[in-house]
């Protein structure tokens, strides 16, 4: 079991069922409960926590950048106490649903926005349940563009090839 590396997973859920359905908000009303929960994933023996921000996009949270800015305690926390652990930053689906729609200037602007961002505290990226190669290289292409130099991976959930 040495060579699997085990990720966080459910964590928005969690959030909601352990304390009181704080979902997203948590990330600046109550930053605790966060890091405790990282906290315990860790104790279970996770390797790589990810940024968890799937929620943090505009159609879904008008404050999303802020969200994510304010992230950045969190995970430095996390930091000091396992510097053992990779931080995965969460690049989420632009569009809601697992439903296919064509890149658009929003969505460019959105990951030219995140990834500057995540990327002030992240050790590697990940490409959230791509829907489309189409996105997945838009997103490469903004990556490569911004000149940044650390490991994108990429969870594909292929609904329109």
């Amino acid at each position: 079991m040495k060579n699997i590396i085990w990720m966080d997973g459910g964590f928005l859920f969690e959030i909601n069922k352990q304390y009181n359905d704080l979902g997203q908000q948590a990330v600046l009303t109550n930053q605790s409960c966060i890091i405790d929960l990282y906290e315990n994933y860790i104790n279970l023996g996770c390797k790589v926590i990810t940024t968890n921000n799937y929620g943090f996009k505009p159609s879904r949270s008008l404050n999303w950048l802020e969200l994510c800015k304010k992230s950045k305690q969190i995970f430095k926390q996390l930091k000091l106490n396992h510097s053992h652990i990779k931080i995965f930053g969460s690049l989420p689906p632009f569009f809601p649903s697992y439903k296919y729609k064509p890149v658009n200037n929003e969505f460019k602007q959105f990951y030219k926005t995140l990834i500057p961002v995540l990327n002030e505290y992240v050790d590697e990226f990940l490409i959230e349940t791509a829907i489309s190669i189409e996105h997945i290289n838009c997103i490469c292409t903004i990556y490569q563009d911004l000149n940044i130099d650390k490991k994108m991976n990429v969870s594909f959930y292929p609904a329109n090839y």
